[in-house]
């Protein structure tokens, strides 16, 4: 293992990237896409050191990347998004191309084995959590941060798959006592990332990013229901001059003998998929899990054409 950013991490190095994940809370980055001509780091480090704050639970102090979240939110028994991303996790895998790692879970019982993979000339991360002996109602997912501060104003722009239902936080989410203000309508319902209420009255289009300087929002969207067309939820990120994006699970049950896997897309393909740069959740229930579920959120990073905009569709057409 190595210091970085503060932190003990792994390291992973593949002719298409370089990655370290956090061995305390299993969080991904700075990751380095080393595209034809260019290297790219999209993922966020948080602007502090762990050792800044010690008090704060690991998932704060550690902040950077993506990791994985179970439950998805507060708990009353636990750290904010669970022990997945605060606890430690051990490396029981290394490879050429891949990580993996263990965690037993004492806030929810379940046992978590994460694996991180590189396929051959593919700009991606192949992410996948194996949950076993969990029992009980939990909300779960990934929970990637885009640094999209270099780039000038809305020039980075952000799309989701289709959502069946959208609202803004029912609370407020920045902590006004400390003098931080939020810009949108508290518990305000949307159906068009274009056109979110403002607390002052209007719109806002939270598809285009940076924007509204100084203050924190949060929104949460339920995607629409699975269909044999469109098996997966996605959103994606143009940032300077390429595409950032991810696959999602549908968040379907984890049951007793009946695990759950998102097939990623096959090698060379160009779907469009993605976990977009606002927080999220969706529920799920979890009973008897003793079979192993696994939660696969591929990520990707794509060159596109000189006259691409934004992502409309994942499907290939």
């Amino acid at each position: 293992m190595q210091d970085v950013h503060g932190e003990p991490s792994h390291h992973l190095a593949t002719p298409e990237l370089d990655l370290d994940l956090t061995a305390r809370g299993g969080h991904v980055a700075p990751v380095v896409f080393h595209l034809p001509g260019r290297d790219v780091s999209p993922y966020a480090l948080a602007p502090w050191l762990p050792e800044e704050f010690p008090e704060q639970p690991a998932l704060l102090s550690v902040l950077r990347g993506d990791f994985f979240c179970l439950p998805f939110g507060g708990q009353e028994n636990g750290p904010p998004h669970g022990d997945p991303a605060n606890a430690p996790w051990q490396l029981t895998g290394e490879t050429e191309r891949s990580l993996t790692l263990y965690q037993k879970a004492f806030d929810s019982g379940g046992a978590i084995q994460k694996t991180i993979s590189v396929r051959p000339e593919q700009h991606a991360l192949f992410v996948e959590h194996q949950i076993s002996n969990l029992e009980g109602h939990f909300s779960y997912g990934t929970h990637p941060i885009l640094d999209l501060s270099h780039l000038d104003e809305e020039q980075g722009r952000i799309t989701t798959s289709p959502f069946r239902w959208a609202s803004v936080f029912t609370d407020s989410f920045a902590n006004l006592d400390n003098g931080d203000t939020q810009s949108l309508k508290i518990g305000a319902l949307f159906d068009d990332l274009k056109s979110v209420p403002l607390a002052n009255g209007g719109t806002t289009d939270l598809t285009r990013y940076p924007a509204r300087p100084g203050n924190d929002d949060l929104v949460m969207m339920v995607n629409e229901a699975a269909t044999q067309e469109q098996p997966f939820a996605w959103s994606a990120a143009v940032l300077d001059g390429y595409l950032w994006f991810a696959l999602l699970p549908t968040f379907p049950p984890l049951s007793s003998g009946s695990p759950t896997a998102v097939v990623p897309p096959p090698p060379g393909t160009d779907a469009t998929p993605a976990a977009s740069a606002s927080k999220r959740s969706a529920p799920t229930s979890a009973t008897e899990s003793t079979s192993p579920a696994k939660i696969a959120s591929p990520k990707k990073i794509s060159p596109p054409p000189a006259s691409f905009r934004k992502t409309n569709s994942s499907l290939s057409k």
